[in-house]
C-alpha cells in the first residue's frame, strides 16, 4: 500500500479519491499546504498529490521549498484548467505528472500507478542485473512479482546469501518465510550442505531440548544416543519456524549455543562443536513478548542481525495477477476478468497460501472448462 500525502481543495475531492483508491493508497489528507511539510517530516511517504488551490502557501513557494528540502519526492499536481501552459511555469520543478480536473480520479489513480509500475519494474530490472545468471534465475523461479516489495525482497536475499549472519524473517502465516529461508540457503556457501527446516511450534515442550541439542544413552528412560539438530546440521543451516514457541529453558541454552558454538547433548558432560546458519521466523511481534517476559531479550538482540519483515500479499496487490498466471500454468486453466476482480479485491489473511489453496479450490469446481469465473473463486 502507497502512502500519499494528499493536499487537496475540498472534500469532495478527497470522498472521490478515497471512493477509488482506498485499497492501495494510505491517504494522509490537509487541506492547508504548509501542513504537507508537517507530514514529511512524521511519515514516510510514496508521492504528495498537490492540488494547487489549497489553501495556505502559495504553489510556487511550496514546490521551491519541495525542490530544496525533499528533491527526491514525486509530486503530482491538480490543477483546474490551463494544464498546458502550467507545465511550462512548472518544468523545472520535475513535477511527476499534472492533472486538468475535472478529470476522471480513476484516470489519476491509474496513471499515478502505472508511473510507480515502470519505475519498479526498472528498479527490479537493475537488482535482477546486478545477479549472475543461475542467481536470478533461482530467484525469478521461487520469487514471483514486479513489484517494489518483490524487488525488494529479492535483493534482501542475495545479499542474506552472501555471509553467514543470523537472519530474523518476520510476517504473517502464509506470505512465505520458509520458501525465503532456503533461496538464502540455496544462495550461500552453505547450499552443499544441509538446510534443516525446524517448526518449533510443533515440537511438544518435554521434548524439545533433547530434539534441538541429542541425546546420550540412559539420560532419560529409554534413550539412545542420538544426534539433535545442532550435530546434524554441522556446516549447514537451521531454519527455526515459530521461533516464539520455545520455552525460556531453550531459548537460554540456544542463546549459549550461539555465542559457544558448543553444546551438550541431554545426559551427557561432553561438549560438542557446531557451525550451523540460523534463520528464525515468527509471525508474532517478538518486542511485544519481550515486554510480557515470553522472550528473552538478550535472545533476540542476537538474532536481530538481518531481520526482514516480509510483506503480506494484500499490500502487494499489483503481484496477483502474476501470481495466479504462474500457479494456473500447469492446469492448463484461464481466468476471467471478473474472476481477477473478485482475486483482487479479497484481503487474503492468509496470504500466498491462502491464494493457492483458493486457485485449487477454484480450479476443483471449473473441472469441465478451461475458464475459471468469478462463481468457481470461493474464500
Amino acid at each position: 500500500m502507497r502512502t500519499c500525502i494528499y493536499s487537496a481543495y475540498s472534500k469532495k475531492d478527497v470522498e472521490m479519491l478515497l471512493s477509488q483508491t482506498h485499497d492501495i493508497w494510505d491517504l494522509q489528507v490537509t487541506y492547508n499546504s504548509g501542513a504537507i511539510f508537517e507530514f514529511l517530516e512524521k511519515i514516510k511517504c510514496d508521492f504528495l498529490l498537490f492540488d494547487v488551490e489549497t489553501g495556505g502557501m502559495f504553489p510556487l513557494e511550496a514546490l521551491d521549498k519541495l525542490k530544496n528540502y525533499f528533491p527526491m519526492l514525486n509530486v503530482f499536481l491538480i490543477v483546474h484548467g490551463g494544464a498546458e501552459i502550467l507545465k511550462l511555469q512548472f518544468s523545472k520543478y520535475l513535477i511527476s505528472g499534472i492533472f486538468d480536473l475535472p478529470q476522471d480520479f480513476l484516470f489519476i489513480k491509474q496513471y499515478i500507478e502505472n508511473f510507480f509500475s515502470d519505475k519498479e519494474s526498472r528498479k527490479n530490472q537493475t537488482v535482477l542485473m546486478n545477479m549472475d545468471k543461475n542467481t536470478a534465475d533461482i530467484i525469478n523461479s521461487n520469487i514471483i512479482g514486479k513489484s517494489r516489495a518483490a524487488a525488494a525482497l529479492k535483493e534482501f536475499i542475495v545479499k542474506a546469501s552472501k555471509n553467514d549472519f543470523p537472519v530474523l524473517l518476520l510476517g504473517e502465516t502464509g506470505c512465505g518465510k520458509g520458501l525465503v529461508a532456503e533461496l538464502i540457503h540455496k544462495l550461500s556457501a552453505f547450499k552443499t550442505k544441509k538446510f534443516m527446516p525446524i517448526n518449533v511450534g510443533c515440537i511438544p515442550e518435554n521434548l524439545a531440548e533433547s530434539f534441538l541439542f541429542g541425546t546420550e544413552k540412559g539420560s532419560f528412560t529409554d534413550a539412545e544416543t542420538k544426534d539433535g539438530i545442532f550435530a546434524a546440521a554441522n556446516g549447514g543451516t537451521i531454519f527455526l519456524d515459530e521461533m516464539e514457541s520455545l520455552s525460556p529453558a531453550v531459548q537460554a541454552k540456544l542463546l549459549h549455543v550461539l555465542e559457544t558454538k558448543a553444546f551438550c547433548p541431554v545426559g551427557s558432560m561432553n561438549i560438542k562443536k557446531t557451525d550451523f546458519r540460523l534463520i528464525c521466523a515468527s509471525n508474532e511481534n517478538l518486542r511485544e513478548l519481550i515486554k510480557k517476559k515470553l522472550f528473552r531479550r538478550d535472545l533476540y538482540y542476537r538474532l536481530d542481525v538481518l531481520r526482514y519483515e516480509i510483506p503480506p500479499l494484500r499490500k502487494r496487490k499489483e503481484d496477483i495477477a502474476l501470481l495466479v498466471n504462474y500457479y494456473l500454468k500447469s492446469t492448463g486453466k484461464r481466468i476471467s476478468s471478473s474472476a481477477m476482480e473478485k482475486l483482487y479485491l479479497n484481503n487474503w489473511h492468509g496470504n500466498i497460501r491462502e491464494l493457492k489453496n483458493c486457485l485449487n479450490r477454484a480450479c476443483c469446481k471449473a473441472s469441465d472448462t478451461d475458464i475459471i469465473t468469478a462463481l468457481h473463486i470461493e474464500f
